[in-house]
């Protein structure tokens, strides 16, 4: 098996959104705060690794961003692509975590999804299945994760999506990979299904999801149930759902950097055992 190459360097994680990060962030000891161009960088230590975390925003433009801010200046080793995902493929179910293999945009290349990129197929593999060995959450094979523009809010686009060969669909992880691969770093997706292929969503829940003040957000939350009282369960459903995504989010991208290689190891760990 070959040795990574980010061996002892930092692993960046990009999150779209705070409720996708707070969880993992809150796992992390000896936090240092660096302000950026437009983002807050958190680096802190994950057991003898060192992890910095970024809230990027949606979009490609914001993760491009955010990913360009860690590679510059917190000697990157990897990027993970981290948060919720929409399902398009029905043979996946809400609440999943994945682990796609590739990444496509629409008008732009396919690019793989890979520990480093100097690893082998064989490589990749293996430590997916290493990685899935030690999520306790329900998980899926996932081979294509499709970055789009906009959110697919109907079931009509959902399955357009899935024609194509998607299986799930979110809005950054084109953008952290393509950075990753022009500047020679490894990069993976891990996301967890927060709606399935037949669950279609609801532009005015959509945005709750927009960056805003905790405060702007609530008083949107009682607009919204004011105008259609049967909304409130709707939303308490989302915001379980959300707690519920997020932690097994968090267990997950702490369980692939346990598979990374530290300074003072060269390769990754070779049988389930370890």
């Amino acid at each position: 098996m070959k040795t990574l190459s980010h061996c002892g360097k930092t692993i960046g994680v990009i999150f779209a959104l705070s409720t996708e990060a707070d969880p993992f962030v809150a796992r992390l000891t000896q936090v240092t705060e660096t302000r950026a161009t437009s983002v807050t960088i958190l680096e802190g230590s994950l057991g003898d690794r060192r992890v910095a975390c970024v809230v990027s925003g949606i979009g490609i433009k914001a993760a491009t961003h955010a990913a360009s801010m860690l590679i510059d200046g917190h000697r990157v080793g990897l990027l993970i692509s981290a948060g919720f995902c929409g399902g398009v493929d029905p043979a996946i179910p809400r609440g999943a975590v994945v682990l796609p293999t590739r990444v496509t945009r629409d008008g732009a290349p396919s690019l793989l999804l890979d520990w480093a990129n100097e690893s082998s197929d064989s490589d990749c593999a293996l430590t997916r299945q290493l990685l899935f060995s030690r999520i306790t959450n329900a998980f899926v094979a996932c081979d294509t994760i499709e970055t789009v523009d906009r959110a697919m809010c109907t079931l009509e686009e959902k399955r357009t999506l899935a024609a194509g060969g998607a299986h799930v669909v979110d809005m950054e992880t084109w953008a952290v990979a393509d950075l990753a691969h022009r500047q020679g770093i490894g990069c993976i997706s891990i996301r967890v299904v927060s709606d399935c292929a037949g669950q279609p969503l609801s532009p005015e829940v959509l945005q709750l999801g927009k960056p805003q003040s905790s405060f702007h957000r609530f008083g949107l939350a009682i607009r919204m149930i004011t105008r259609r009282p049967r909304m409130a369960a709707d939303l308490w459903n989302l915001w379980e759902h959300a707690v519920i995504d997020s932690r097994a989010l968090s267990k997950a991208i702490e369980a692939a950097c346990s598979l990374l290689p530290t300074p003072r190891t060269s390769s990754l760990p070779t049988s389930l055992g370890h």
